[in-house]
């Protein structure tokens, strides 16, 4: 998935790349993620992720749009989307 915005596909009738605005440096971005799981085993790796997960929704604090987001990352890895009635 091209995480800068560049593509346009639609999967399942949903524009996938509405919500993820062009980064500037979208590789600064990889770099800092990298560096945090750098010194991480797979356990710690996914704990990580977890939390960091948690909070950016925090941050976002908007249900929409972190619904949205979910359905993005699962129809990326070729899943369907999910809705929180499921």
């Amino acid at each position: 998935m091209v995480m800068n915005g560049g593509a346009t596909g639609n999967q399942s009738g949903l524009d996938e790349y509405a919500r993820i605005p062009a980064l500037p440096d979208p590789d600064a971005y990889f770099s800092m993620l990298s560096d945090a799981c750098r010194d991480l085993d797979a356990a710690q790796g996914h704990l990580f992720h977890a939390q960091l997960v948690l909070v950016l929704i925090h941050h976002i604090a908007d249900p929409d749009i972190v619904q949205e987001a979910i359905a993005i990352a699962r129809t990326g890895l070729g899943l369907p989307a999910i809705s929180s009635q499921e």
